[in-house]
């Protein structure tokens, strides 16, 4: 495959289709420009939502390009589009090559000393000093290939994404999403001020983000989505071997962020009701080794097992009876939309996410965000077979076609504005 657009110094073409030379910016003759900007294609939800959109745009008359911030995390990237022209940025954030001055140079080894003994301390130092030489860097990189766009989506509020765009990034129209219900880095609140617009993906939070930015663009919501027909077909690619038990599972990065350790606490309650169960941990994160730890102090070694990352997890969603979302905030809960196709009865603490699906879709169960309502919130479902049916033909009677057209139709109109 040819790669008419130069890589920069920094920025490296992936993929580029053999018509995309059709000018000297490399744009597809007749099309609007979009950029998407990301951080990574590492396993999680926002990622795959990303993947769920370009698929469905595909067809569409959009020359799209995703520019993805770090090349070390890419678990999903052999998932994207074929018909998308991608591009990574060749050292990521996370193991910069610096740009050779005493500045660049004292950075790097400050940093690196004090990783050393000193977390959260390195962490404002590289917010404060490294992310803006790297930003620097990729805008050289950008102005080197005199790349513009018609719209340019930063599509999450990670790391400085949305100060990157702003400054960075050469677009008639700039639009930010935000996957998250928890409060955002100042300085990307501050770059939000100078977007053309801000989407939630949660109309409940649309309130929670005009408190944040007062006086400025104005805030609306794109609910994300997930392809049933590839939800369904890929539940069916792996038979889960059942020991007996009853099933569970719980979907997410591992971390206090998600509610293991109300998981944990939950468990060890099932287990002195003398309930016999299996709980899948769908997924990895930093806090596995804490949550090992947790499970054999608590003697739940054989009732909890962590899959670790998937990128097919939805036998094991398939197999449960009763699927557990048991975060300490969600957005919005691609897992939880993906268990409800799957027509699998859910239990969530009550964050925006979750409460507000259970609300649109008048199904599932909200529960506090505590060991004991997660509890029995399971319990109460388990030893209910009438309760556990109606929910499930709830599930079945929504209309998932309607909600891929209504999704298709607004980001067309966004991106074709």
């Amino acid at each position: 495959m040819s790669n008419s657009i130069p890589d920069a110094d920094l920025i490296r073409f992936l993929r580029n289709e053999d018509d995309a030379s059709r000018s000297g910016t490399g744009e597809r003759a007749g099309k609007t420009r979009v950029l998407f900007v990301y951080t990574n294609l590492g396993v999680g939800g926002i990622a795959r939502s990303l993947i769920e959109l370009l698929r469905v745009l595909e067809g569409s008359d959009l020359d799209i390009t995703l520019y993805i911030r770090r090349d070390d995390v890419n678990e999903l990237i052999g998932e994207i589009p074929s018909y998308v022209r991608l591009a990574v940025v060749r050292n990521s954030v996370k193991r910069v090559e610096f740009e050779d001055n005493l500045r660049g140079r004292a950075a790097e080894r400050t940093y690196a000393l004090l990783r050393k003994k000193h977390a959260f301390a390195a962490k404002r130092f590289f917010e404060k000093y490294m992310r803006p030489i790297q930003r620097k860097r990729e805008k050289d990189g950008l102005d080197r290939l005199g790349l513009s766009w018609d719209t340019a989506i930063c599509y999450s509020t990670d790391g400085d994404d949305p100060v990157f765009v702003r400054d960075c990034v050469r677009a008639a129209k700039k639009y930010v999403f935000i996957h998250q219900s928890t409060a955002l880095a100042e300085e990307n609140i501050d770059a939000m001020r100078d977007f053309d617009g801000v989407f939630t993906v949660n109309p409940a939070l649309i309130p929670w983000a005009e408190q944040m930015l007062p006086g400025g663009p104005p805030v609306r919501a794109i609910e994300n989505y997930v392809d049933p027909e590839k939800v369904l077909r890929l539940s069916k690619e792996q038979t889960v071997v059942l020991p007996g038990k009853r099933i569970l599972a719980t979907s997410g990065r591992i971390c206090l962020t998600k509610g293991y350790d109300f998981v944990i606490g939950a468990a060890k309650i099932l287990k002195e009701r003398g309930v016999r169960f299996l709980w899948y941990w769908i997924g990895d994160g930093p806090d596995r080794a804490e949550m090992e730890r947790r499970i054999e102090e608590n003697g739940l070694g054989d009732d909890i097992e962590i899959t670790g990352n998937l990128l097919n997890p939805f036998p094991y969603v398939a197999a449960c009876e009763v699927y557990i979302q048991p975060s300490r905030a969600e957005a919005f809960s691609l897992s939880v939309l993906e268990a409800m196709i799957l027509t699998r009865p859910v239990i969530a603490t009550n964050t925006a996410g979750p409460a507000y699906l259970f609300e649109k879709y008048h199904c599932g169960t909200a529960v506090q965000t505590d060991a004991q309502s997660v509890a029995d919130g399971i319990l109460r479902l388990l030893e209910n077979d009438e309760e556990l049916e109606q929910e499930r033909r709830a599930l079945q009677s929504i209309d998932w076609a309607r909600e891929r057209e209504d999704y298709i139709r607004q980001w067309t109109e966004l991106l074709r504005s």
